[in-house]
């Protein structure tokens, strides 16, 4: 599945690529896991949640991380139902390495195209 990191704005410009980075995909049944570990927020502020997450932990739950190119396309090879976060490239956003900033549940289907937008809503995700 392609998928497509989108930086939107609220003023009326139009939504442009946010590149660099990468997506952190947790599968569904390690989400608890994963709040025991970064105190996940309650379903309705994930799209807000900041948390910062080492490789060895990510690796733990079973999850991974994508990189997302300069052009904010990235490649999912899983599917099934997933937590997916933003983790935006340090050197440009000030988030620390490891940091994640939004997340959303996904159905990923075997094929399709995702779209994941970060702007003053949060960060979201729907399959097309």
């Amino acid at each position: 599945m392609s998928g497509r990191m989108v930086s939107v704005d609220d003023t009326g410009l139009p939504p442009s690529p946010d590149g660099g980075g990468g997506m952190l995909l947790v599968p569904e049944e390690s989400v608890d896991g994963l709040s025991r570990i970064v105190a996940l927020p309650e379903a309705d502020q994930l799209a807000y949640t900041t948390f910062v997450i080492e490789p060895q932990a990510v690796a733990e739950l079973g999850g991974h991380v994508v990189e997302v190119d300069r052009r904010g396309h990235f490649v999912l090879t899983q599917a099934g139902r997933f937590l997916l976060c933003r983790m935006p490239d340090p050197e440009g956003s000030g988030t620390p390495p490891g940091g994640v900033r939004g997340c959303d549940v996904v159905d990923l289907p075997a094929s399709g195209t995702l779209r994941a937008t970060f702007g003053e809503g949060g960060f979201s995700a729907s399959v097309r």
